[in-house]
């Protein structure tokens, strides 16, 4: 099984790379979507938007030029608020910069840096492994820098970034996302906050889709 870093490591040569020049690569990114956070209130508003989205595609059971360019839009507003890896080597990086910089306002509990970063290097990668089995577009691993109503950085979510493609119908989508939510628990990893209920989201719109072809 082929892992987002190993195919990213097929596309450049091992001579160009250089630790330090991707250390200030991943500080340059961070600091520019911490520059951009991206508001509560309009997250949960997109999230509103592709849920939406999602319902209309399921019910007609196909995509048009107006809703690819829509969900395209949704991602794009997300992905200016995100600092991206490319790689889970750039990942580690970031996490292990993110751990060090805001400690217990991303993390949480008792954890240290140094396990939180472990953990969820983990979880995420058991996410992108099972992405690339069912076929999924990658995008990176990224994260993304969220305000609140004053203008502080009220939490920043790392995860994965991955596209269905836009040839399959919905069962196929529904049925790929889920075993990608599922992937930490494949590989005996607990899930981690939110997981739990984007895979309830995924089951409902399956529950939709099952009642809309009966």
């Amino acid at each position: 099984m082929e892992t987002p870093e190993n195919l990213v490591n097929k596309q450049a040569p091992d001579s160009g790379f250089s630790l330090e020049k991707m250390r200030a690569e991943i500080s340059t990114r961070i600091e520019q979507a911490r520059n951009n956070p991206i508001a509560e209130a309009r997250l949960v508003e997109l999230e509103a938007e592709l849920s939406k989205l999602t319902d209309d595609f399921i019910r007609i059971g196909s995509r048009d030029a107006g809703q690819i360019s829509s969900e395209d839009a949704v991602e794009n507003e997300i992905l200016k608020s995100s600092a991206v890896a490319d790689n889970i080597v750039e990942f580690k990086e970031m996490l292990g910069q993110l751990g060090a910089t805001y400690g217990d306002a991303i993390k949480g509990g008792n954890e240290s840096a140094e396990k939180w970063a472990e953990d969820l290097l983990a979880h995420e990668n058991a996410h992108a492994n099972v992405a690339q089995e069912t076929g999924h577009e990658w995008v990176g691993y990224g994260a993304v820098f969220i305000k609140d109503e004053a203008g502080r950085i009220s939490s920043i979510q790392p995860l994965h970034f991955t596209k269905p493609k836009l040839e399959w119908g919905p069962r196929e989508v529904i049925e790929k996302n889920i075993g990608v939510t599922q992937a930490p628990e494949k590989y005996g990893i607990n899930f981690r906050r939110g997981t739990s209920s984007s895979l309830l989201v995924m089951r409902k719109n399956w529950r939709k889709y099952d009642v809309g072809r009966k």
